[in-house]
């Protein structure tokens, strides 16, 4: 249970986060992200808004900065885990929009698998060793 709500947690971070950066694989990530949606990811984005605000109301996250997520990171890497689960879980509520194309899906993922020489595996190792805790 615990690690389903990080990799929750953590798909939220990763979207929300890779969208102010420039020149980076995540921007192409992100953007063929919402083109996978028939509203160019409009509910996606609204879901992604509402759980980040649901997670600093419950307190699990103190703001919008990275820097709270990187805190929460780092209590899973301690083995503290979270105070208190959320009462919603990000699965469930982006199952209640339209699934994005898969064939888009996929496209998406090639972005990811062709450009993964070129990507700092840092953030990825430090993801491995919280979620291995």
């Amino acid at each position: 249970m615990k690690k389903k709500i990080l990799l929750n947690i953590l798909f939220a971070f990763f979207i929300t986060s890779c969208i102010a950066q420039n020149n980076r694989i995540e921007n192409a990530l992100t953007a063929c992200s919402y083109e996978a949606f028939s509203d160019n990811g409009i509910a996606f984005k609204n879901k992604i808004s509402s759980y980040q605000n649901l997670l600093i109301k419950e307190k699990i996250i103190t703001d919008l900065r990275g820097k709270s997520y990187l805190q929460l990171l780092q209590k899973f890497a301690d083995g503290k885990g979270l105070n208190k689960v959320p009462s919603k879980l990000f699965i469930a509520e982006l199952q209640t929009i339209k699934s994005p194309n898969s064939d888009k899906t996929r496209e998406c993922q090639k972005i990811i698998k062709n450009a993964s020489e070129e990507y700092n595996n840092t953030t990825f190792k430090a993801f491995e060793k919280v979620i291995s805790n």
